[in-house]
């Protein structure tokens, strides 16, 4: 599948955690996810704060911008989605997402299931995607 019809794809199936989703769907949403970030965040750069708290101690925190975080909250329910029909398409359950809560060891694992390759029969998610 190609870049565009990936994002199309991304888009469309917003909420759909049912079904499906090639690999090669699931990075090229997830590369639609980070590009359009960066440059959002490029053309509308977060607000540094910085504090000193009683012991001298200087601190700085950079807070987005509201079209920065106006995005992120519209990717976050079809990113959730795509990963968990990516997992669904390596047989996995959706529900395995859950391990991005558990620090460290979490997001390790989770990335090494998202790059396994798909299940090239059907299976109880669905048939396999279309390439």
């Amino acid at each position: 599948m190609t870049f565009v019809a990936s994002i199309k794809e991304f888009w469309l199936k917003y909420a759909n955690f049912r079904g499906r989703t090639s690999r090669r769907t699931y990075w090229w949403s997830i590369l639609f996810m980070a590009l359009a970030t960066t440059l959002l965040e490029r053309i509308f750069p977060g607000t540094t704060i910085i504090s000193t708290n009683a012991i001298g101690h200087t601190q700085s925190y950079i807070i987005n911008s509201v079209p920065v975080n106006v995005w992120l909250i519209a990717g976050a329910i079809p990113t959730f989605a795509v990963g968990a029909r990516r997992l669904h398409d390596s047989g996995k359950s959706g529900g395995r997402l859950c391990w991005l809560l558990l620090p460290l060891i979490g997001p390790l694992l989770l990335l090494v299931w998202l790059t396994q390759p798909s299940d090239p029969n059907a299976n109880r998610y669905g048939e396999t995607p279309t390439k």
